[in-house]
């Protein structure tokens, strides 16, 4: 059974491709806003879809979706999120419409288990 640690190493090289990532903090190419904040989290929006109808964004008249072919493909979401775990980026976040609802979110989100 893997401790607490080892499971975290895992999470680290799994974001970075298999090869081992820096400590959040400890990449000098640190993934930093134009404040000089370092962020060790991304966020990603999966899908403008949703199965839900809240008021809040999705009104009663309806939305303009996304053209599919404006919207990353999922080995090109899994390419951004190795990109960002070599900046210290060690937790994601997917968001966007239901993210349930996407095709390949157990694709998005396995690797990272």
């Amino acid at each position: 059974m893997a401790t607490q640690g080892e499971s975290a190493e895992r999470k680290r090289l799994a974001l970075a491709g298999g090869r081992p990532a820096a400590a959040p903090g400890a990449n000098s190419e640190a993934l930093r806003d134009r404040f000089g904040r370092t962020h060790d989290y991304l966020r990603i929006a999966v899908t403008d879809r949703c199965n839900l109808r809240c008021v809040y964004c999705m009104p009663e008249a309806g939305i303009e979706f996304a053209r599919p072919e404006t919207i990353l493909r999922t080995e090109e979401v899994l390419r951004v999120i190795r990109i960002a775990s070599g900046l210290g980026v060690s937790k994601i976040r997917y968001t966007g419409g239901e993210p349930l609802i996407h095709a390949d979110i157990v694709k998005l989100v396995e690797p990272w288990q």
